[in-house]
């Protein structure tokens, strides 16, 4: 399990969890003790970052948090600023003598409770496994409002997710730039010759995955675009098409065919000899 400060799940655990398990944990945003390791990683995706001078401070990544950091009383900059960098800031910022987040690309963040108060109601009330599905659905509704809201009004979503940060951290932040950045000796210059000084530089940039740890990212994200080298492609049509629209897709995976006149499925018999299937389903072939 990853052990860098603060660390949490960057999703509710009622959407990445399990059927079969349902979460009864009284937090739907995790911390890392509640845990368990869910992505197998390669290793951290270091930023490219323009040759400047040569930086002689210490640089991690979270993903492979040093035990012996000590950032008390430190100058911190944390470059990225998404679910990592967003988990850490915080968390250091409590000994750290100062933090600074470092945006090299825009990203929007909604803050959220870590407690679901609908999620723990239901569960004082109903079974284990209803509480969990109808939480579950409920916000895989909710993503699904809002990722129909974004992309029917991109500008008008993106300028309420500011407000909304902005208000959150007050008039003296900056939420709106973007940067571009090399190191130098003492930590980091910006391309408008701004200096940023540092002790300690956190390359919350991501991660590179393996295949089959790629688990409930959207293709848009860095961690996906890292890997898309090593990612099947879907077909033009229908059973290799997906929807984009979570309850379409989990529907035909679950009960839509995957026969399309081209490919011969066939089940192996423990006496060697191959059965053909007829109209095999997904679910059917997983197994």
């Amino acid at each position: 399990m990853f052990r860098y400060s603060g660390i949490r799940s960057d999703s509710d655990m009622y959407t990445v969890g399990y059927a079969f398990r349902p979460w009864a944990g009284p937090k739907s945003i995790a911390d890392g003790s509640s845990m368990q390791r869910l992505l197998q990683l390669r290793r951290g995706a270091r930023a490219r970052v323009p040759r400047g001078g040569r930086f002689g401070g210490r640089v991690v990544h979270p993903q492979f948090w040093p035990e012996d950091l000590v950032y008390a009383g430190k100058r911190v900059v944390v470059t990225g600023s998404g679910a990592t960098a967003v988990t850490i800031v915080p968390e250091m910022a409590k000994t750290a003598a100062h933090v600074t987040t470092l945006q090299r690309s825009p990203t929007y963040v909604v803050s959220r409770p870590s407690e679901d108060k609908i999620a723990n109601w239901l569960r004082d009330r109903l079974p284990a496994k209803l509480a969990y599905r109808i939480t579950r659905w409920k916000n895989v509704a909710l993503g699904m409002h809002f990722y129909r809201l974004a992309r029917k009004h991109p500008e008008k979503t993106r300028q309420q997710i500011l407000a909304m940060v902005q208000h959150a951290l007050g008039p003296d932040y900056d939420v709106a730039t973007h940067f571009t950045l090399s190191y130098t000796e003492t930590g980091i210059r910006l391309r408008s010759g701004a200096a940023l000084k540092a002790d300690i530089v956190v390359m919350a940039t991501g991660l590179k995955l393996n295949l089959l740890g790629v688990v409930g990212f959207s293709l848009a994200s860095g961690y996906v675009q890292r890997g898309l080298d090593m990612l099947p492609k879907q077909g033009s049509k229908r059973p290799w098409k997906l929807h984009g629209n979570y309850a379409m897709d989990a529907a035909a995976l679950r009960f839509g065919g995957v026969a399309d006149g081209a490919m011969e499925f066939i089940r192996r018999r423990s006496s060697g000899r191959t059965v053909p299937l007829k109209t095999p389903r997904v679910a059917e072939v997983a197994r």
